[in-house]
């Protein structure tokens, strides 16, 4: 979970596993019990994030986005994008064909 903070929108629907991570920190041994600096995770209203997926420190997932299982989101995700794959990569719009 997030040193700094998680701000959830409304109706937003977590799947199973889900993972708000903001606290980084190094592999070599003498690094493992300190953090890098934090940063807030922000996910929009109507925001669907699927199981297992891991949204990154400093990372705005915008409103009405979907996040597809496992995927792992390093950088923001504009409002309404349907983003999937390890690299997460934007394969389409929810706010298309309203």
């Amino acid at each position: 979970m997030s040193l700094k903070s998680v701000v959830i929108g409304a109706r937003a629907t977590l799947g199973a596993g889900a993972i708000f991570d903001t606290d980084f920190h190094g592999t070599a041994p003498s690094e493992r019990h300190t953090s890098s600096p934090t940063r807030p995770v922000r996910l929009g209203d109507d925001v669907w994030l699927a199981e297992r997926a891991a949204v990154l420190k400093g990372v705005t997932v915008g409103d009405a986005a979907v996040i597809g299982y496992g995927a792992v989101v390093t950088r923001d995700v504009d409002a309404g994008a349907i983003v999937a794959l390890a690299g997460v990569r934007v394969v389409g719009n929810a706010l298309d064909g309203k």
